[in-house]
Formats: C-alpha cells, structure tokens, sequence
C-alpha cells in the first residue's frame, strides 16, 4: 500500500512538467480570467520584443504563458508566467511558488525566470515580496561588497523562513522568481497598460497617430486569442504591433551584442545579447586561459548564436558595443562574417563604424610598410601593427625564442585610421598582401599578431575568409605572447 502511494505522489510530481499533466490540460479558462490574462500578455510583449534574444511564445501550455529567448552562453530558455486575477491568500501564493521550484528541480536548464503576476496579496505576503524586489535590484550595484550582499541576501533567507520555508526555497526565489503585483489596470484600462508599456520600449509609437497604436493592441489581442497551446513567433508578433506603421517609422532590425568587462549589467544596453568574457580580459597582469577555453567560450558562443540567428531568420546587422581583447575582436569579426552576410557595427569614440561602409573615390588612401623573414615553412607568422613601431620587433623577439622558423610576414603603418571606409580600404590592402604570402608559401596554418585599433581588428576578422587556419596570440609583456582564439575561415 505504501510503495503504490509513494508510485502515485512520484507520478504526480513528474506530471507537472507534463505537456499531458492535468495542471496543463485543465480546460478553457472563464472568459473574465482570459481577458485578464490576455490583457497582460499582450502588454508584456512590447518588453519581450524589446530583448534581442526573444524568440517566441506560447499561452495555455504549461503555465498561463511561457516566453523563449536565446542566452550566448545557456543558448535557448524560457520565462514562465502565471496570472492570478484575484487576492493571494498565503496557501495560494506558496502552492504557486513551489510550483515554480518543482518545475525547476524537474527541468533545472529549461527556465531562467518564473513570474507570477496577480492583482494583489495578503498583508502578510508583501514584507516577503518587497524584500525580494529590493535585493534582486540592488543586489547588482554592491558587486564587491561582500559583507554587505552576504548581510543582505542572509536577512532575506531568515524573512523567508520564519514563514515555515526552507533556505533553498529562498535561493530559488532569489536567482529566477519575480513577482508584478496590483496589475488591476489589466481589467480597468488594458490599452492604456499596453501602450504604457509599447511607448517604454518603442518611444516612436508617441508620434504616431493614437490609431496605430490601438490597432496594434486589437491586432495583438487577436492573434493571442487565436492560439491556444501553439507556439506564436516573433515575426508575427513584429507584423501585428507594426503592420499599420510606415515601413520608414519601423525600428532597425538590428541584434545587439555587448561584451562585458565586470560593468554592472544594469549599465548595460536594454535586451542586448550579453558575452560575459570578463575572464579573457586578462587583467592588468595579463593572465589568460589557456587557448582551449578561448575556443570553447569565445568561439562556441559565437558559433552558437550564429545558428540560432540562422535558425530563426534573423536579420544579420549586429551592432557591437562593449570592451574585448583584440583576439576576441577578431573572432566577431570572423564568425559574423561578410562572406556569411553579416554587416557588423561597432562603437567606438568617433561614433559607429560599420563594416558595409566602403571606400570610395573620396577615401583617404592607407599605406602599409611590408617586411618578410623566415623560412618556407606549412606554418608562417603575421604581424600587424598600427601606430606601434616597436609591436612587430617584440614578435620578431618571441618567435626566435620559440624558435620559430616559418615565413614571416610584417605589415606596419604609422597612419591613424580616420573612418570605417578608410578601415575598410586599409584592411583590404593588407588582406591582399597575406593573401598572396600565404600562396607563394602554400601555408595551411597562420599564427597572427596584432597591435592597433579594435575597428580594425572587427574588419579584419569580418574579411578574412578562404585564408586557412588563424591562431591568434596576446602579449602578456615585452616580448611575450600567448596563444588564445584558433579561428577557421
């Protein structure tokens, strides 16, 4: 009798991350909970579409709602929400909670985030609520104050318990439980909801005509209403919000990537894609990884969120922002290609330098000093200096003391690069230049060295196609490199 109970309560625990368990299957929802429900959604999906690595949603599945996204170094997961149109009582709202956290426990790399939304909670409830809100939002500014996260986040754990609730309860809700509590303007003034939250994150809906907006929340409404238990993508999402604005007044579609070097992420772009690589950056003491770290996160994130752009339709405009080392640099440029159809734009202090921005009759010229040593060998070696008249002379010091006696080739200019299309022409030339060192030495490898401007290491990387095998090094002091990124054009 007992093992048949344990077998029921096991079944029971496993069918609630079951597309077939009665919680997912339980019936339409009554008409007022369905508008309360879409009412949220539909203003919810202005911040979705906001966030680049959003993908698509589905509603009535396993939870009211669920979002996915793409992560560069998770790759894809997903948001789940759940509406409550009424009062939570303490019993409800801990049955929800611990819902959430046997979801997680049974699917732990499915769910970034659990959201349950309602109209209000008890008395009781909101001491825990609001403790949560301001840990989860401060939390972040006192990176580096250890005593004060740990103060923090152990009086939040001992709210958490005198409730009766364990401490990994606590760390759960900490790390992927959010709450949105008094949303009653759901059933009182939804459009006013919705386009609160659209002119938030699209702020040219405010100058257009207040038609095209409340046609996009009718639009949006439709399709939601229209989709129960089916997945609803982001182009279709894009077309109902957009369909009655001009093509012009449309925004740039345009997938965001930031590097990250230890900045707080709340400084960071709103929905960019993050690459936290703040461990390649090697510090003032330049410690790096080793190379097969460099090419399983480097290279593997940027590969991954390659397909998943691929995969997804995307359009190829990345626009780059953030601090990296050169090789890094490189490897954008290399994996988002221009052969593959990428146009990549970079910030940098004169504004935005675009990769498709090409030379011109206008352009200033760039001239390149080239020099060669070495032997013949499979293997040569590439140095690329700009502004650094001593750069190439280290190389020259650490290959003799690796003992390195391939084909040598060095590129220096004492020319400061004035524009992308100037970029864009300098890279050309010097593409050209290894181009045809690589032919008369009938090398399959190349080990290159760069010191100048992070533009021209994006634009280099973004042209250096059909060249074979690329290890790319750092210095770590005079006269000393090491190997990090290996790139396969």
């Amino acid at each position: 009798m007992s093992t048949n109970n344990g077998e029921d309560d096991l079944s029971q625990k496993h069918s609630s991350g079951s597309l077939l368990a009665p919680q997912a299957t339980g019936g339409d929802i009554a008409e007022g909970g369905f508008r309360y429900q879409a009412n949220l959604i539909t203003a919810q999906i202005p911040s979705w579409l906001a966030e680049d690595g959003f993908t698509e949603m589905i509603r009535e599945s396993l939870g009211d709602v669920e979002a996915k996204f793409f992560i560069p170094n998770v790759g894809l997961t997903r948001e789940f929400v759940e509406y409550k149109n009424h009062l939570l009582q303490p019993t409800e709202f801990w049955e929800e909670v611990e819902n959430f956290w046997e979801k997680d426990k049974h699917a732990p790399d499915s769910y970034q985030r659990f959201v349950l939304a309602c109209t209000s909670i008890s008395g009781g409830l909101k001491p825990i609520v609001n403790a949560l809100r301001r840990i989860q939002d401060a939390f972040p500014f006192y990176d580096g104050s250890k005593q004060i996260q740990d103060t923090s986040y152990n009086d939040f754990v001992n709210r958490v318990k005198k409730h009766g609730k364990p401490k990994e309860l606590a760390d759960f809700l900490f790390s992927k439980v959010h709450f949105k509590i008094d949303l009653t303007d759901a059933e009182d003034c939804p459009r006013g909801l919705f386009r609160e939250a659209l002119f938030n994150h699209f702020p040219n809906f405010e100058n257009f005509p207040a038609k095209i907006s409340s046609d996009a929340y009718s639009c949006l409404v439709e399709l939601i209403s229209s989709r129960k238990n089916q997945p609803i993508y982001r182009h279709e999402l894009e077309k109902a919000i957009w369909q009655e604005a001009l093509e012009k007044d449309r925004p740039e579609s345009t997938i965001k990537i930031h590097t990250l070097h230890g900045e707080s992420i709340s400084k960071l772009p709103y929905g960019c894609l993050q690459f936290d690589w703040t461990s390649f950056f090697g510090g003032s003491e330049r410690n790096f990884p080793p190379p097969e770290e460099w090419n399983q996160k480097v290279i593997g994130e940027l590969c991954a969120t390659k397909d998943w752009l691929a995969a997804t339709n995307r359009k190829r405009h990345i626009h780059l922002s953030g601090h990296r080392r050169l090789s890094a640099s490189i490897a954008i440029g290399s994996i988002f290609s221009a052969v593959s159809g990428f146009t990549i734009g970079m910030e940098s202090r004169d504004g935005v330098w675009w990769t498709n921005s090409h030379a011109n009759e206008d352009t200033p010229d760039y001239q390149w000093q080239q020099s060669t040593d070495g032997e013949s060998k499979n293997e040569i070696a590439v140095g690329i200096s700009i502004l650094k008249n001593t750069a190439n002379e280290e190389v020259k010091q650490y290959l003799q003391m690796e003992h390195f006696h391939g084909r040598q080739l060095y590129l220096y200019s004492d020319m400061a690069l004035q524009s992308d299309a100037q970029t864009n022409r300098a890279v050309q030339k010097a593409k050209s230049m290894i181009q045809e060192f690589v032919s008369k030495s009938q090398a399959k490898k190349i080990h290159l060295f760069f010191a100048g401007p992070a533009q021209f290491a994006v634009f280099l990387g973004h042209r250096l196609n059909t060249i074979g095998k690329i290890q790319c090094y750092e210095r770590t002091s005079p006269n000393a490199y090491v190997q990090t990124v290996l790139i396969k054009t």
